[in-house]
């Protein structure tokens, strides 16, 4: 009887063992270096913000800079918003990155039913930091310019998965 016993402990070692050696041969971390996701605006304005990470190349498994910034929302009206003088600021160096260069678009936003503006800046090589949001939203109202400063903190939010790649390739077809 004590030999089936340490048959049996032997066993259920090797089984986990080789289970171990199994996931470790099917199974892939991936990291993800991105941010939450935030909803903020100024003066009844809502806009949505995500500044998320790509993957590359040299880094499969490792979803970080060049981030791509999604802005999208819309006015009290229903209307898609104006937005100017956009800048990200590190809140750990200072640092400031003008998005000069962001590209407008009529868009989806989500929860929306209408069109939205829609705002996208990519390829940001950024550090992983926190970072402020900052610009004015233009609104028409009585037809008279108005202007209005908002900020967005962008936190980081870092998690990661355990991913099956040939799984994955497999549901893609």
């Amino acid at each position: 009887m004590k030999v089936d016993r340490r048959k049996t402990v032997w066993l259920l070692l090797a089984s986990l063992a080789a289970a171990a050696v199994l996931f470790v041969l099917l199974f892939d971390r991936y990291s993800y270096d991105d941010y939450h996701e935030r909803s903020c605006g100024a003066d009844t304005v809502a806009l949505d913000v995500r500044l998320s990470g790509s993957f590359t190349p040299a880094r499969p498994q490792v979803r970080s800079s060049p981030y791509r910034l999604w802005i999208g929302g819309l006015d009290e009206a229903g209307e898609p918003v104006v937005l100017q003088d956009l800048r990200l600021v590190s809140q750990a160096s200072g640092a400031t990155l003008e998005l000069g260069g962001i590209r407008r678009f009529e868009g989806e936003a989500a929860g929306h039913a209408a069109p939205a503006a829609v705002y996208l800046a990519e390829p940001l090589r950024l550090a992983y930091d926190d970072y402020l949001l900052q610009g004015t939203i233009v609104a028409d109202r009585d037809g008279r310019s108005h202007s209005t400063a908002f900020t967005c903190a962008l936190d980081r939010h870092p998690w990661s998965e355990w991913r099956n790649p040939r799984w994955d390739a497999l549901m893609g077809i």
